[in-house]
Order: C-alpha cells, then structure tokens, then sequence
C-alpha cells in the first residue's frame, strides 16, 4: 500500500538531499561583492568618524575655554554622541549608498550643517552655559 505512494513518476521530487533544492543549500555563500561592500562601508564609516572627531578635537583646543562637563580634558567620549548624530544624518542621506549618491559632496556639506545645527540647538536650549562655547561650533567647520 505504501510502496505505490512513493512510486511517482518524478523520483528526484522525493528526495530531501538534491543538489538543485534551493531549501537545504550544501554550503552557504554570500553574493558577489558583498564582502567589498561591507569592507567599503566600513572603511567609510570608520574614515568620517576618525576626521569628525578630529575635527571636534581641534575645535575644542582652539575655542574659548569653560567649565563644561562636555570638554575633552573631563570626558574624552564627549565626542561620541557628535560623532554619531552627524554619521547618522550622513547614512539617513543616503551618503554611504552605491553609485553617484556615494561622491554627493554637497549632501555631505548639508548633513553635517544639519548635525551641527542639531547638536547647536540641543545644547543651548538644554543648558546654554554648560555645554560648550560658541566659538567651538564655528572652528568645527574649518
């Protein structure tokens, strides 16, 4: 009784181990390129980090000096959450994306503005005489 059931006309259908059945793959591979792709991505990634914290660091050598929690010398991951608003703005843009988005240059300008911008009004809305000076925004652009 059981014997007719298996008996199909496709016997290759009952088998579990074909080597075509895209369900149970003999080894699992990654596409073309992806392993550049994310080898770019993070090379971009950790290259912006690296000079807008730079950035920040200078900045904050050559403005005026205040007693602030946030200064370099009292908290050296100050410059974390800088750094991470502006990558993200930058990512939200799509900057790190494939193709002509990638060398948008005046994106890049807008994405940081914005972050400054950003991290401007939280910090003088938030605590206008604690965070840090003016002058440390405007050598951030330089």
């Amino acid at each position: 009784m059981y014997r007719n059931v298996l008996k199909t006309k496709h016997p290759h259908l009952l088998e579990a181990s074909h080597p075509s059945d895209l369900r149970s793959p003999q080894i699992s591979t990654f596409r073309k390129g992806t392993v550049f792709k994310w080898l770019r991505f993070s090379s971009l990634l950790m290259v912006d980090s690296l000079f807008l914290a730079l950035a920040w660091l200078v900045s904050n050598h050559l403005s005026t000096p205040m007693d602030s929690p946030w200064r370099l010398e009292v908290n050296p991951y100050a410059v974390l959450p800088v750094v991470g608003t502006i990558v993200s703005i930058m990512a939200a843009r799509g900057l790190y994306a494939e193709g002509d988005k990638r060398r948008d240059y005046r994106g890049l300008v807008k994405a940081v503005i914005l972050g400054n911008a950003l991290l401007l009004l939280i910090a003088f809305f938030y605590a206008p005489d604690q965070f840090v000076s003016r002058s440390h925004f405007l050598y951030f652009y330089r």
